[in-house]
């Protein structure tokens, strides 16, 4: 008994084994609601999810990642320890009672054995008249010999008993460790298991990062095909616009670049360089810069081999850092764009405007809006002129 207990009463194992059950029951909760946390959060599609718990919001993966973390963190041995806590509760209650009923076999035996004192073979004899015959001597000896036959047995019958308590524990202890073996092989099992779900998820990761990628150079492959077939004629259109926008005395070609033609990225040269060298549009002025901005505008509504039409074009304050002269040549570009396309204009200057647009314009063919009267609860009211 006291190697079971290992120097603790059978009251402190109770508490202990009332402890770990706690802690069990805390930890399979928490690892209950990790679960389902996780469960939450897989079923979402966007790269963001916010966190079930706190209500936080995170990148999905960095979520998902911390509660696996934080599932395959929590301790698994808790079971394991509550399991041989009760094992051992369980023997110390057996031999307990083992012990129990041994102390009244010992009582039983000791009263025994003072009932079989009082026969001893001094008080026979004393108890025999004088003089002692020799059948009455055999009578206490054969008296005697029966009481020890019987003892005897008793001695066999408690050897016997006491054999088969040993060997009932140690049919326990082999019962305890097929226990703890079958927890230990289902531990591993389910490692096996999500070891096996993380390659799977691993292996089609790795399939799909190699189809994207397939898929991206194809793309890339046919799109740099596309740009290089019509990059001729969407070069000649940007170059026009930016011309009649610029009229800029050296830089007067808006090209795509060549170094980089998925990127769509634009660049000036000049038809009079005789080594056609193209240059960033950080070398121009402000007034160029902001031509060569608008210019794809003009060059692609004005395209006639473009995958898709052009319908309805939208520019936000173009007349920025353009001088008097800028803003009047593209207020004659936008006459030739709007032969083409609906074309909406934002610009503070609406003064210019008024001045420039009846000289290239018809009448009825553009309507000037300008907000008066703001108030907070009700916004602008728009005055319209020329419908």
């Amino acid at each position: 008994l006291e190697t079971v207990l290992s120097g603790i009463s059978i009251d402190e194992l109770r508490s202990r084994i009332v402890q770990v059950q706690a802690k069990k029951d805390d930890l399979d909760l928490r690892r209950k609601i990790v679960d389902e946390a996780a469960s939450l959060v897989s079923r979402g599609h966007d790269d963001t999810s916010v966190c079930p718990v706190c209500e936080t919001e995170y990148r999905r993966v960095d979520l998902e990642a911390t509660l696996q973390r934080i599932s395959a963190q929590l301790p698994e041995e808790v079971d394991s320890t509550l399991s041989q806590l009760q094992a051992r509760l369980i023997q110390a209650e057996e031999l307990t009672r083992q012990i129990r009923r041994l102390a009244e076999e010992m009582d039983k035996l000791a009263e025994e054995a003072k009932e079989a004192h009082e026969e001893l073979p001094d008080k026979d004899f004393d108890a025999l008249p004088e003089p002692v015959s020799v059948l009455q001597i055999e009578a206490v000896k054969s008296r005697l010999n029966e009481r020890k036959t019987s003892l005897e047995a008793q001695i066999r019958d408690h050897a016997g008993w006491f054999n088969a308590l040993n060997l009932r524990l140690a049919n326990l202890k082999q019962e305890e460790r097929l226990h703890q073996f079958n927890k230990e092989l289902s531990g591993l099992r389910q490692s096996k298991s999500r070891l096996e779900r993380v390659e799977e998820a691993h292996d089609d990761l790795v399939a799909f990062g190699k189809s994207v990628k397939k898929i991206h150079r194809a793309v890339e492959t046919y799109v740099s095909e596309r740009l290089e077939a019509g990059k001729p004629g969407v070069s000649d259109n940007l170059s026009r616009a930016f011309a009649a926008l610029a009229c800029h005395p050296w830089y007067d070609r808006l090209v795509i670049a060549k170094d980089a033609p998925t990127r769509l990225q634009l660049k000036v040269a000049s038809s009079q360089d005789p080594f056609a060298n193209e240059e960033p549009i950080g070398v121009l002025n402000g007034q160029a810069e902001r031509a060569a901005e608008l210019a794809p505008y003009f060059a692609f509504s004005q395209n006639e081999e473009a995958p898709t039409e052009v319908y309805l074009v939208m520019l936000d304050d173009p007349t920025r850092a353009f001088d008097e002269e800028h803003t009047e040549t593209l207020v004659q570009r936008l006459a030739e764009l709007g032969e083409n396309v609906q074309l909406i204009v934002g610009s503070q200057e609406t003064d210019r405007f008024r001045k420039l647009l009846p000289e290239n314009f018809a009448p009825v063919s553009y309507v000037i809006v300008e907000p008066t009267n703001w108030s907070r609860n009700g916004g602008p009211q728009l005055l319209v002129e020329g419908e």
